[in-house]
């Protein structure tokens, strides 16, 4: 949770000022020596703690917006990181950002918002690391922003499913579990390159829907399935390594997944599976359209069902995006860093602006009352 790293501060400097407005109106009515030594000290203590209070806010934004790498990547709580490096970390080490993921793996319905208020549209963001906020402030993610835009129309309950790492067979059982449990009016999946890279440990009680991987696995005997690509485990056996070595290396092992007849089983598997009441918003590469080979892999497998498939190029010619895109260096504003470059604020803004036009746009999802 990241409230609490300007909330409280604030909280205690405005009691400062107070108290010190408070003994300044005292030495005016009072006059005397003795309060004006003492609002004389509190004035300075409350200009101190002021100092600190805003050098500190300075230091910090100005750490996360240009030392990122050095200060936060892979090492921040507050930004999403340590679930799968941290060994002393769990979902529930995370506040708000995995609440929901908590709730529904605890499998009480009570907690789920399992309610009966037909008033409040209730959305679920299903996804992996993107939808999950790596690398950025849990109020910067897609699934609060939409939370705020969507409720200024209508009350609506967002819940995040997301947890790093997920495939788009996590996908599948996160939705199916949900609806056991509660009624969601709309499931939006954020789709990215390596969704049907898949875990080789199952993430499921019992190694449910394995099933799934195992039948393609036999249809496909000559073409194995192709795994996600354990980047922890490659840097602790090639220790000097460089972060463009393991980029390549993942990169390599998501190009296998696309061509392998396994693995496209599953998607196929897969899509067939997904309810209607689903959006699909397919990442963007920010690369040339004309090239996006798991886009294009992805939208005819899905629409091969009838699903709806969306892509945040849509906001290429919004003003509000124009510049970035024609930049001629667009990955520099949509990826957070360097070396960390799961999707930027600006990048989550943009993608939820695009779930958001469809849900208010589109009577399919019947959103508008």
């Amino acid at each position: 949770m990241n409230w609490h790293r300007y909330y409280i501060p604030s909280i205690i400097y405005l009691l400062l000022l107070l108290f010190t407005s408070i003994n300044i109106l005292s030495i005016h009515h009072y006059r005397t020596f003795h309060s004006k030594k003492i609002a004389k000290i509190v004035a300075i203590f409350t200009l101190s703690i002021s100092l600190t209070y805003f050098t500190y806010i300075l230091c910090y934004t100005l750490a996360e917006k240009y030392f990122f790498d050095k200060f936060f990547y892979q090492k921040s709580i507050s930004h999403g990181y340590g679930l799968q490096t941290n060994k002393q970390l769990s979902l529930e080490s995370f506040g708000d950002r995995s609440k929901d993921m908590v709730n529904l793996l605890s499998n009480n319905p009570n907690i789920l918002g399992a309610i009966d208020n037909n008033n409040v549209y209730k959305v679920a963001i299903i996804g992996d690391s993107y939808a999950w906020g790596m690398g950025l402030k849990y109020s910067q993610t897609v699934s609060q922003i939409i939370s705020k835009k969507l409720n200024t129309h209508r009350p609506t309950l967002i819940y995040n499913y997301s947890e790093p790492g997920n495939s788009i067979l996590e996908y599948y059982a996160n939705i199916n579990k949900t609806q056991k449990f509660n009624y969601i009016d709309l499931y939006v999946v954020l789709m990215v390159a390596n969704d049907i890279a898949f875990n080789k440990e199952s993430r499921f009680p019992n190694n449910d829907y394995q099933n799934i991987l195992s039948d393609c696995q036999i249809k496909n005997k000559e073409n194995p399935l192709v795994y996600w690509f354990n980047w922890q485990e490659y840097n602790k056996n090639n220790p000097n390594s460089s972060f463009q070595d393991i980029s390549h290396e993942i990169e390599n092992n998501t190009n296998k997944s696309w061509s392998s007849s396994s693995n496209l089983c599953v998607l196929d598997t897969i899509s067939k599976l997904f309810p209607h009441n689903t959006i699909f918003l397919i990442t963007d590469d920010y690369e040339d359209s004309g090239n996006r080979k798991f886009f294009n892999i992805y939208k005819n497998a899905l629409e091969k069902y009838h699903h709806k498939v969306i892509s945040s190029e849509s906001q290429k010619y919004n003003p509000q995006y124009s510049k970035y895109w024609t930049s001629g260096n667009v990955w520099s504003y949509f990826r957070i860093s360097e070396n960390e470059i799961h999707p930027s604020a600006l990048a989550h803004q943009m993608c939820a602006d695009t779930i958001y036009n469809e849900i208010t746009a589109n009577p399919e999802w019947n959103f508008k009352q």
